[in-house]
């Protein structure tokens, strides 16, 4: 049975020696993770140093363009927009101002890039807070009013104009422990994302072990609670992309699921849950530490779910 992680991961681990690993990843490139020891904070701590060479405020407000790049952002309303909604609880830093702050944490989701503005004495403590901030405020970006619009044409006819079709997607984060009673099943986990037809997020789950099917997650994760009897979900399990109404969905009817065949709504729902993926923080190996909950959630869960709602701030796709 699929579980939280909350209900599987410890409190305490023991630590492993520190030894090199090689991993494969993509495009048959290598590269090395180093496994560490418990980690002393006092150890890792480093001297602040002043990078005269790093991008200033004023440099990125006279170019725009520049901090769009380095985020992976539409336009520059997009960063504005979330400017305006933290910017009064930034913490105030010296040496970074709050419009810095924000550039460092969207271009590490963006990027992966731990230093693409701060310096590294800086950056940890900016990061988890700048997180933290978004997690807090973005909740109204969910998106659920896009669904009372008319479906796009790619859906006709397999249904009707004025039906509500959500489009379901899985993502899988890969976990990186130092500790040697780290659960076996948490090396990966799968996160539910529910999407409108017009790619807008309008539902992000908790954490789950990466091994639940997704079908299972779709029971487990809380999502056919927040949508309508009527409502149609959209899914793809083992290749195969499914439909069926809520009212309809059980374990026991999980055999008489319809299967989709249509290409178009494929390559469209392929579209749409591509589009957290263009965060490659969501990509890198997780520390073990971003699982620990707090309040119910772990820092990973607000993670992901800041990546989704930034996506509410981009244009709709586009139907030609």
């Amino acid at each position: 049975m699929a579980t939280e992680i909350s209900s599987v991961i410890k409190e305490e681990y023991h630590p492993l020696e520190a030894k090199e690993e090689v991993v494969q990843v993509d495009d048959d490139v290598e590269r090395v993770c180093i496994k560490t020891e418990q980690e002393n904070c006092d150890d890792f701590l480093e001297t602040p140093e002043e990078d005269t060479r790093r991008l200033t405020e004023e440099y990125l407000r006279r170019n725009p363009t520049v901090v769009c790049e380095m985020c992976g952002l539409s336009d520059i309303n997009v960063f504005n927009t979330l400017l305006t909604y933290i910017e009064s609880e930034i913490p105030v830093l010296k040496g970074a101002t709050g419009y810095e702050q924000l550039i460092s944490v969207l271009a590490k989701l963006y990027t992966d890039d731990d230093t693409a503005i701060l310096n590294s004495y800086l950056f940890p403590s900016v990061y988890v807070t700048g997180v933290e901030l978004l997690y807090d405020k973005l909740d109204m970006l969910c998106r659920n009013s896009s669904l009372t619009l008319p479906l796009p044409s790619v859906f006709m006819p397999e249904f009707d104009s004025t039906q509500r079709v959500i489009i379901i997607g899985f993502l899988l984060v890969s976990i990186r422990s130092t500790f040697e009673e780290f659960p076996e099943n948490l090396h990966t986990v799968k996160y539910l994302i529910a999407y409108s037809p017009f790619g807008e997020v309008i539902f992000v789950s908790i954490a789950f072990v990466g091994s639940v099917s997704n079908f299972s997650l779709i029971l487990l994760s809380g999502i056919l609670q927040k949508l309508g009897t009527e409502d149609w979900i959209l899914f793809n399990e083992r290749n195969f992309i499914y439909v069926s109404q809520v009212k309809e969905i059980s374990m026991k009817n999980k055999k008489k699921l319809r299967q989709l065949n249509s290409g178009s709504i494929a390559e469209h729902m392929s579209k749409v849950v591509r589009r957290v993926k263009q965060f490659k923080v969501l990509h890198s190996f997780i520390p073990d530490f971003m699982l620990k909950h707090q309040a119910g959630v772990c820092f990973l869960d607000k993670l992901v779910f800041v990546c989704c709602m930034i996506l509410n701030l981009f244009p709709r796709i586009v139907y030609y």
